[in-house]
């Protein structure tokens, strides 16, 4: 069980956080990780995360796997997403404000605290605090590996502490989806 990729969201949260952050830019991997946290908290608090997709463990910990394929330009949707963002090298650029307004206020909310929780915080320190994540944990036991894993929703939600909520995140999952296929 995964929640489908939402693209606008995703670059409207990826450049609500480089709009507030230092000179509109960031090493990407601190962006992938910020968006990760963001999800991460939204899921214990709402059941629900704001990007969706299927999340992967790597070896510099979990992240979304599409917003990566994005970053690097491997996507079938990177001309959307380079139309907001420039990568050059390590680094990640805002280039045009995507606004916020496929975002609701706890999201908009949420996406700065994590950027004020962590603006302070090395890079390579918050990748270190994504390895102490259950669930990257349990899907890449062998860090010395360099290797990709899926990491299931399921995981994350038990992680969280919402494991016992998953039937009820399941049925309404599958009802916002059947609503989707019936009015596009």
């Amino acid at each position: 069980m995964h929640y489908p990729f939402e693209l606008r969201k995703a670059i409207q949260a990826a450049g609500l956080l480089l709009r507030v952050h230092e000179r509109q830019q960031m090493e990407y991997i601190r962006l992938l990780k910020l968006l990760y946290i963001t999800d991460r908290e939204t899921i214990r608090d709402t059941g629900q995360p704001i990007i969706g997709a299927k999340v992967v463990a790597l070896k510099k910990g979990p992240l979304h796997g599409r917003v990566y394929d994005l970053v690097k330009g491997q996507d079938e949707e990177s001309g959307e997403w380079n139309r907001f963002f420039r990568t050059v090298g390590v680094e990640i650029e805002l280039l045009t404000d995507p606004g916020i307004e496929a975002l609701c206020r706890y999201e908009v909310r949420k996406l700065n605290e994590i950027h004020d929780r962590y603006q302070d915080v090395d890079t390579w320190d918050l990748v270190e605090e994504t390895h102490e994540f259950t669930e990257w944990k349990k899907h890449y036991p062998n860090p010395d590996e360099d290797t990709s894993r899926p990491i299931p929703f399921e995981d994350i939600l038990a992680a969280v502490g919402r494991a016992d909520d998953l039937g009820a995140i399941r049925a309404e999952l599958n009802e916002t989806l059947r609503m989707e296929r019936l009015f596009g």
